[in-house]
């Protein structure tokens, strides 16, 4: 009779927690389906540092281009996809370090992502 209260309080702390941005993510595409795609991305807005470092007021604006290839293919009877995206990224950043006013500008290749998935 014990056992469904302590079982009950083991699993609460457990939280799954999934996210996926992709529209049909899950959706079945004809094997040997080769596809390219492109992606353009912007955000700005304030940085928080750790409170005990000289920078306040600090903010910036970043923007991504990134470039996207996918293949699907039969594995095991299943359909799979194996994708991979290529992000560059740029932006600005300012705020005020010590006394005076700072600003830098960044721009290079971001990581690269790459997924493996298989519909079962």
């Amino acid at each position: 009779m014990h056992f469904l209260p302590v079982a009950l309080l083991l699993f609460a702390g457990i939280s799954a927690k999934a996210q996926d941005l992709e529209p049909r993510a899950y959706s079945a595409s004809p094997v040997g389906l080769s596809f390219v795609g492109v992606g353009f991305g912007r955000s700005n807005g304030g940085i928080a540092f750790d409170p005990s470092l000289p920078i306040q007021d600090a903010k910036a604006t970043l923007y991504s281009l990134a470039l996207g290839l996918g293949h699907t293919f039969g594995l095991l009877g299943r359909q799979a996809l194996l994708t991979a995206a290529l992000p560059y990224a740029w932006g600005d950043a300012s705020g005020v370090v010590g006394n005076g006013l700072q600003s830098v500008h960044r721009s290079g290749l971001a990581d690269v992502r790459g997924r493996f998935s298989i519909n079962l």
